[in-house]
């Protein structure tokens, strides 16, 4: 087998040893083994860009982005939570969102009446 200087990459060694026309058996199954893996990682992503685009061209979205408009409802925060937030309890707060176990994870504060959120639509 040849020897190649110390500064040449893995890339060019693995070049030069599929044009050396007296590889070993185990040269060959390396090379094999490396062409073979990148080719998959390539066939895979060109799969998940495409399923990516495709999904994104039919509209599809996940629920999570897509709440029902309908199940919005107004909901001040009461007391206890202001407490849990700092916020003074003589401020009007209105919850917009509860993670899973009903933590609030945004809200609004209400200076007047037309400062309530009473749709989705309404958030910018």
């Amino acid at each position: 087998m040849k020897t190649y200087r110390a500064n040449i990459t893995q890339s060019s060694r693995i070049a030069r040893l599929a044009n050396d026309n007296h590889m070993d058996k185990g040269d060959k199954k390396r090379v094999i083994i490396i062409l073979s893996a990148i080719g998959i990682i390539l066939i895979a992503a060109i799969v998940m860009l495409y399923l990516g685009r495709l999904s994104i061209r039919s509209g599809e979205r996940s629920p999570i982005s897509q709440p029902d408009p309908a199940a919005f409802k107004v909901e001040m925060m009461d007391e206890q939570e202001k407490a849990e937030q700092n916020i003074g309890q003589g401020q009007e707060v209105q919850v917009l969102e509860r993670n899973a176990s009903g933590e609030v994870m945004t809200y609004k504060l209400i200076n007047s009446d037309s400062d309530i959120i009473e749709s989705l639509s309404e958030i910018k």
